[in-house]
């Protein structure tokens, strides 16, 4: 196939998706407002405490409090009528962004109260927004190009992390904290025109009549029962685990191992989001999925021992080469995780499961954070990757177990039909 042969099969998916394509605008846009949010949040937060606990504390509360409603949450998804949902889901987030402009002109106890009801109802509303954007991409796109859809959108992703952060911090800086919130503001209104451009052709997935509790408990059901998905959500727990460390150990081995300061932080960054963000466009314009599902679980082995060597690196050098390694490895497993889901959890549940994983994933990260700073403070830096990548070394081979049992298991199955 031709180079220009290549670069057409994700062009195909643009022009033939259109509500897809103004979906994955509709991300870049939102994305960007949250990267700078997210700064902001913490600049703001620093202005109403004076607390370095007390700062810490609502932090990590304000944060982790939405998390533990993302199953509840998909319970929503799957009763709604996704186009809708998200329209008046993004039209809330702008109106509860301009919240935040507010904050720092209130005494400092109701400075503190309004923050923490604002970060929770914005938490909400990300949750739903991402397992909804999540649960309808197959009502969007054709079976056969899931594939390319979800390499595409990972690519997206990986890009605006990759700017995100420094774009977010310059527009703080140019422009202040007000205009941060009303650009926020504005991004999410401009996100709810999108999403509503184009007529998608999705209904509501559960009968509202039904118990929410019997509901929520059907979700988990189903999660639990297929082993496609519940090694899928396995992963997100141990690959939570090792990204919740690796933002720590980007700054500590920079700073107090390579002793380069705070650019060698920013060529580890980019060296990883370059080559997923490559890789990802590379899968997408050739429809890439491993035959062999085998193959995942050496992939998601190579992601911990990627982590480990990353731990032994003594320098720059080192360091890039073992998160290019890290990043060519997950750019394969991200796509295949998300076409799983898509493809093995009933139209009728996808909220609630896509719910359960990025509560797993999310909460994950928190405690590999955690763990991180446990594992220092009992037994020094390099330990941290040795042993939290060693966690996602084990996952890989316990994927590649069950999918070798699953296919002796067929075999069996195959001859004694034979007989």
């Amino acid at each position: 196939m031709t180079k220009n042969g290549k670069q057409r099969e994700v062009m195909r998916i643009w022009r033939k998706y259109p509500a897809f394509k103004h979906l994955q605008y509709s991300t870049i846009i939102t994305s960007m407002a949250s990267w700078s949010s997210f700064i902001a949040m913490l600049v703001l937060l620093n202005q109403i405490t004076d607390s370095g606990f007390a700062l810490g504390t609502l932090w990590a509360v304000s944060g982790l409090a939405p998390l533990l409603f993302s199953v509840v949450v998909g319970v929503w998804v799957d009763r709604w009528e996704l186009q809708r949902g998200l329209i008046v889901v993004e039209v809330l987030r702008a109106v509860t962004f301009l919240g935040f402009i507010v904050v720092p002109f209130l005494p400092e106890m109701y400075a503190i109260g309004l923050f923490l009801i604002l970060r929770f109802a914005t938490g909400i509303f990300a949750s739903f927004n991402a397992s909804a954007k999540q649960a309808v991409i197959p009502d969007l796109v054709a079976r056969d190009d899931l594939v390319v859809a979800n390499s595409l959108s990972y690519t997206i992703t990986s890009v605006v992390r990759l700017l995100g952060a420094s774009l977010g911090g310059l527009l703080l800086t140019i422009f202040g904290q007000e205009v941060n919130w009303i650009f926020a503001s504005v991004a999410y209104l401009l996100s709810a025109w999108l999403i509503g451009r184009e007529k998608w052709s999705t209904s509501k997935r559960v009968q509202v009549s039904k118990n929410f509790k019997e509901e929520l408990t059907t979700g988990l059901k189903v999660a639990f029962g297929n082993r496609w998905i519940l090694l899928v959500l396995m992963s997100g727990l141990s690959g939570g685990l090792v990204i919740g460390s690796y933002n720590l150990m980007i700054e500590a081995y920079s700073s107090g191992v390579y002793k380069i300061g705070n650019w060698g932080m920013s060529v580890l960054y980019v060296a990883e989001g370059a080559v997923s963000a490559y890789l990802g466009y590379w899968m997408a314009n050739r429809k890439f999925f491993f035959k062999k599902t085998s193959r995942y679980g050496y992939m998601y082995a190579l992601i911990g021992v990627a982590w480990i060597l990353f731990g032994f690196s003594g320098n720059i050098y080192e360091g890039v080469i073992c998160l290019v390694l890290f990043a060519a490895a997950s750019a394969f497993t991200a796509p295949y995780e998300r076409t799983t889901m898509q493809t093995e959890i009933p139209e009728e549940a996808r909220g609630r499961v896509f719910g359960l994983w990025n509560t797993i994933s999310l909460s994950a990260l928190q405690v590999g954070a955690f763990l991180t700073g446990a594992i220092i403070s009992l037994f020094g830096l390099e330990y941290v990757p040795l042993l939290i990548g060693s966690v996602q070394v084990c996952f890989g081979l316990t994927f590649l177990l069950v999918v070798v049992n699953r296919e002796r298991q067929r075999r069996q199955v195959s001859g004694q039909s034979m007989t």
